[in-house]
Parts: structure tokens; sequence; C-alpha cells
């Protein structure tokens, strides 16, 4: 079952009307009220803008922008956001600076919208588990891969035998992680296998117990977390029902923690708990936190241990079911956290099999909590303690901030996933075995993750009939299962797989860093970093990431970012138009034939293999459909190059007859009138033809959508701060 609503303008300009009574309470200026031609710069709302020009570590392949191409780029953007009522402010002596940072300068986070150009994100997705003789096994795929890899780490590494394991990633992305405990004869040792790409020919391993001392064996699932600094930490459940801890770096010395005798007071892990470790931000600090079960009476609590390095003489303990009033838990918890914000949030599997969220948000002292089943009216979970997983996606289409997802198996071996909608503004949930036609059913644990820069969702599980599948959707829409790979062996622990992705230069940690820059340095600024960046190329045979030298050749920003990213050597005339990404403007074009035929056969893929009605088989161009309805299907400036021989042509519409669409009327070819607003901001025509000139940059529902970044949406802090939150935090209401 799901739950839909279509985008709703008159929704929206009535949370702008509800947030334009806050204004008063904050020092900046509100949005301009007049939007238009009549606009003018002394009545535009002033937005300041930050450069930041970057470089290798050794100042090597240095982004360059010149101070004339930044000026000439940001009045280009000035003449079009006029009519927004926006108006873009910069003094080069004060506003740029130079940043020698290696992460800082590459770059391969691409958007969805120019894959179409053969650009490519570097993820490689992992799926780890352990067979049942003990061996940690690697199932993975590349960009161009047509199907899944298999690998058997243990083997590869001649590391001891071993089960619950974790991956992750450190270094960028560059170096992939499993840790796991050992089994028979090292029964309780936490072993380390890694992979450097570039560095290490193949996988090995490091004896983590044994490096830090450590002889308390553990019991059940590691849980490990990389904090800013780059110190990795192994937080484990002992045979002593302490939470022990173990930090260091990969290859070098470890060293170990007991955080119940540090901490007296703390409760005792339950012995089988899986715990997990999260991060929470407050300006520049940031606080480690480990949530685990802990038993009371027949039940069990949630509880917290959690320091701020640099402020915390010492870890400090919650019971998070006792704080929130929460009902006793059944299942391990399973936190997320909102980017750079010190706002948590923490699952549960209820007694009841009801799906639970405990919750506190900064600047509130107290815990809560939400039965978010009964809010949704979604089914029970399985009774398995383990048949949860939560993951956030960035929100593309309205840009509102990040969607957290809860995904969970049912009794009748359904995948379910709850998450916060930002169109309904509530708690929904969807059967994705429902929705995903085929898709067997499972009754095993199952692990979530994300790739595309957080747009694409994978839920990874055991099939009842022994396989292994991928649910899978872009941008919660369509969702479809396909399988990876055959269980052929059987297994004595259960299939009970993690997941992470890796790629040189990481495209999430190129976002976190520049995040970081942006967030924390410039708070109030739009941010534009210049980039020399790296085009990458993917090695399928070798399944490899393998880097060229040659610069990024595109800009790109997107609605969820702080920043907008500049190619090198830009002359600055696309600026505007990833400003307008900036502010959750989507592209008014789709796929780009490259002249008629290509066009035609779009439509017909469009209509006759989508399921499409003829009649609107035009919109496979429109690339902003989803979020304003006021522009209209823009195939894009290479057919008109094609057609008419010249992009400023005086030619503004463009007829494309289609024959053999399904359901249109006899044998005459449909015809479609194409009429693109070529001197739309979000369009990919030539803006400085004279024939456009005088044509406005915007349509109206573009500039409400805009609007609302600012005024209620994750661009408020450009306006004033603290932003409003009653629309970027999920609130609970059914």
């Amino acid at each position: 079952m799901s739950h839909t609503k279509s985008y709703s303008l008159i929704v929206l300009v009535l949370f702008i009307s509800l947030a334009f009574s806050f204004s008063s309470a904050f020092s900046a200026a509100p949005l301009a009220a007049v939007a238009g031609s009549d606009a003018s710069t002394s009545t535009a709302t002033q937005i300041h803008l930050h450069v930041v020009v970057t470089a290798n570590d050794d100042g090597s392949q240095a982004g360059t922008m010149t101070d004339s191409a930044i000026a000439s780029g940001i009045q280009k953007a000035n003449q079009q956001f006029l009519e927004a009522g926006i108006h873009f402010t910069y003094t080069p002596a004060a506003d740029k600076e130079t940043k020698n940072n290696t992460l800082l300068n590459q770059d391969v986070l691409v958007p969805s919208n120019v894959a179409s150009t053969g650009l490519e994100t570097s993820e490689v997705q992992h799926v780890i588990d352990a067979d049942d003789k003990g061996h940690i096994i690697e199932r993975f795929t590349g960009p161009r891969d047509s199907g899944w890899g298999q690998k058997d780490l243990t083997a590869a590494a001649s590391a001891p035998l071993g089960y619950e394991p974790i991956g992750y990633t450190s270094d960028n992305g560059g170096m992939q992680h499993v840790v796991f405990v050992g089994a028979s004869p090292n029964s309780g040792k936490v072993y380390e296998l890694y992979y450097e790409q570039g560095i290490t020919t193949n996988w090995t391993y490091q004896d983590l117990s044994a490096s830090a001392g450590e002889t308390v064996p553990a019991v059940y699932f590691p849980s490990p977390i990389v904090t800013p600094d780059g110190t990795e930490h192994i937080f484990f459940g002992g045979n002593d029902n302490h939470v022990h801890e173990l930090y260091g770096h990969t290859g070098s010395q470890w060293y170990k923690n007991d955080l119940n005798s540090a901490v007296p007071t703390a409760p005792l892990i339950y012995a089988i708990s899986y715990l997990r470790s999260y991060i929470t931000y407050s300006g520049t600090a940031f606080t480690l936190h480990v949530v685990y079960l802990t038993p009371s009476g027949a039940n069990y609590h949630v509880a917290e241990l959690f320091y701020t390095p640099g402020q915390s003489s010492n870890w400090g303990a919650n019971d998070l079911t006792q704080l929130s009033g929460s009902p006793d838990s059944w299942g391990s918890p399973h936190p997320f956290t909102y980017r750079w914000q010190s706002d948590q949030y923490i699952v549960t599997h209820g007694i009841d099999h009801h799906i639970y969220m405990i919750y506190n948000l900064k600047g509130e002292p107290n815990w809560q909590h939400a039965d978010l089943t009964s809010l949704t009216g979604a089914p029970l979970a399985l009774a398995s303690p383990g048949s949860i997983d939560t993951y956030l996606t960035d929100d593309t289409i309205f840009g509102w901030g990040e969607i957290p997802h809860v995904v969970y198996n049912t009794s009748i071996g359904h995948i379910v996933e709850i998450y916060y909608s930002n169109d309904l503004g509530q708690w929904v949930y969807k059967d994705l075995s429902h929705d995903a036609v085929g898709a067997v059913p499972g009754s095993s644990y199952n692990t979530a993750y994300t790739t595309n820069s957080r747009q694409d969702q994978h839920i990874v599980y055991a099939g009842d009939d022994n396989k292994l599948y991928d649910l899978h959707s872009s941008g919660n829409t369509i969702w479809t299962v396909s399988a990876l790979a055959d269980i052929t062996e059987p297994i004595t622990y259960g299939f009970d797989p993690t997941s992470y992705t890796s790629g040189v230069g990481d495209s999430y940690s190129v976002r976190a860093a520049r995040n970081r820059l942006a967030v924390f340095d410039h708070p109030h600024d739009l941010v534009i970093f210049v980039s020399h960046g790296t085009d990458l190329q993917y090695n399928s045979a070798s399944k490899l990431n393998v880097w060229s030298s040659n610069p990024r050749t595109f800009s790109f920003a997107n609605g969820v970012d702080a920043f907008v990213a500049m190619k090198s050597g830009s002359d600055g005339s696309d600026l505007a138009h990833n400003l307008g990404h900036y502010f959750h403007l989507l592209n008014t074009f789709g796929p780009t034939p490259n002249n008629v035929s290509d066009a035609i056969g779009m439509v017909q893929q469009y209509v006759n293999v989508q399921g499409h009605t003829f009649t609107v088989g035009d919109q496979v161009f429109d690339g902003d459909k989803a979020s304003v309805s006021d522009t209209p299907p823009d195939p894009g400036a290479a057919l008109w190059q094609s057609v008419y021989g010249n992009l400023c042509s005086t030619q503004n519409s463009l007829v494309l007859p289609v024959p053999g669409l399904t359901g249109a009327p006899g044998p005459v070819p449909f015809m479609y009138a194409l009429i693109p607003l070529r001197k739309n901001i979000m369009s990919n025509f030539d803006q400085s033809c004279p024939q456009l000139s005088g044509l406005p940059s915007f349509t109206p529902n573009q500039i409400t959508r805009l609007q609302a970044a600012l005024v209620i949406g994750n661009r408020q802090p450009l306006l004033y701060w603290p932003p409003i939150r009653f629309i970027y935090l999920p609130t609970l209401k059914k």
C-alpha cells in the first residue's frame, strides 16, 4: 500500500504566507515581496556570495576562474534573478579565498541530470556476509557492470574464520574495511579486513584485539565509525556485558576502552544486542554516540553512551526508553541523524512489533517517542530482531532537506518502508514487495543503502527461494526487483548482510568536506567552489576505479548541498543556471535528442514501453514536471540546432510527427507541438541569443518554488538564523 499526493502550489503559497508571519522576529530583511519585471536592486533580497578556489594539498591542479569571469557570471545571474526578487552581492577582495585541499579539489559528485552526457559516479556497491564455513564473502558491482561479482575475502587475505561482518569506508572512500568477530579457535577476537585503492594489491587483515591488548571476547556484531579527525572506532559488546571500544588507525597501533568501567552507572548491554554508533554535530564540535539494548525485567530498554571530544571529560549514559516513555524494545535500535545537526532519532522494534522512534531535538530538554506503525497504519514487523534498517535520501524534488526511511520485513515476507513525506508533511508507508512486480518474499534480514549521491535506494535481502535480491528505486518512485546472485551454500548463521559503497574520491566524502566548509565557516553565505575536479574512468574488467587527470568539464549544484560547484576555467555563463539548481529548480529539459529520429524514438519508448498515454508523449522531454506545472516540454538545444541549423533561430516551435504509438488513432503519425521556453534559466539553450531578449527567465511557478527554498526551505540561513523548523524537520502527525 502506498500513500501519495501531487505537488500543490496552493499549499506551498500558504506555507510561504505562514513563514512570513515569522519573519519579523529576525533581523534580516524578508524576501522581496515584489518579483517580476518591476523589481529593482534596491527592493530585492540581498544574498551574499563567497567563492572558494581549490587546489590539491601541494597546490597542483588548481581550479581557475578569473575575477572578471566571476564578475561576469554574477552580473548575468543578477539580471535574471532580479525577476525573482533576488540580488547577489560579492566583493572579490573580501569574498574570495584559495584553499589547498585535495578532497575539496577532487570531484566525482555527478548529479542525475547530467547522467546522459556519459559522466558517472564512482560508486561500487558492496554487500558483505559470512557463509556457513566462517568465510567473509563480498558481492560487488560497479557503474558499468551488467551483473555482480563475488569474492571470498577470507581466502584472499588468508584471514581467520569469523562471523558478523560489518563493512565501511575511510580515506574519502578509497579504503574499504570489513570488521568481524573471530570464530573458533579465535572466538571473540575482533579482526579487520582492509583494502586501499591504488595502495594495496589485495585484501589484508589485522588482529585489532591483539594490537590493543584486548582480552575480553566480543559476543556479537561490532559497530565501526570514523570520526572527523580520521580516527576509526570499533564498539562491541563483550561477554562481560560491558560495551568496549577499540580505536586507532588501520595497519597501526590500536587502543582499548571499557566504557562501562569508565562510566559505572552506564547500563549493561544485553549479551547478543546489536550496537549502533553515530555522530551528531553542534557547530564544529561533534559527539560520538553508541546505542544498544539493556535488560529491564523480562524485556529490554534502549541505552545510550555519548562523548564529545574536547568538551567532555568522560562518557555519559542514558536510558532512552525511560527518558522518552517509549514501550520496551524487542529488537536492536537503529539510529539516524540529519546532516550536520545534533537532533537524534533512534528507531526501535517494540515488543508489540510496532516500529517506534525515540527522538530528541536540539534545544529541547526531553526525549520523546512516536509510534510510526500507528501513525501510518503500516503492517507489523516480523518477529526477528534484525529485520529493520534505516537510511536517508536527499529530497531532490522538493529540496526541503533529507528524507528518513525505515525498512523492515513483515510476517508474510514483504519488505515495507516507512518514510517521511515532505510533500504530505507526515510519515507514510509503502509495501515495496507489493509495488515491485515479481518480488520474491523474504523472511531473512535485510540491508539498505543508497547510491547516485543518495538519490537511488537499494534494499538487499535473501528471498525464501534462497536467492539474493535487490529492491531498488530512484527517488522513491517506481520500485523494481532484480536478482543479485544465488546463495548456493547452506547458511548456518542466517543471511545477515551489511552494505556500503566505495570509490576513490567517494562522492559522499566530497560532499561532506564541501558542506562542512560551507555550513561551518560561511553559514549565511552562498558558497561557490571552483575546482579542477577529475573525469572518472571505470575499469569494469578489473573492478577498479581509475582516475584520469583531465579536469571536470561541467558545473553543477542541487537543492540539498550547501554549495555550487563551478568547473575550472569557467567563464561564468552557467552560474545562473546552477544557482537555479541551488534554489531547488530542476532542468526544464529531460533527455535531449540529437535529431528528429532520436526524438521520435524517445517518445515511442515513453508511450509504448513505459506505458504512458500517447496524448502526453511529449512529457518525456519535461524535466521538471514533478515540481512545477507551467514549464512546457523542452527537447533541448541539440534538436533545435539539427532542425534549424541555428540555436538562435527565430523559430520558437517545432512539430514532431511520431508514428506507431499505442492507443493513437489511425495510421497517421501523432503530431506534437514542442514550444520550449528557450530563455528560461533552467533550459540549455543559449541565453545570449538576441532573438530571446526581453523574454522571462522564470515562470511564476518557478519563482514560487525558488522563494519557498529561502523562506521555508533549507536556504533559510541565507536570510535568518536559526531556521524555521516546522517544515525542515519531520513533524509527528498522523
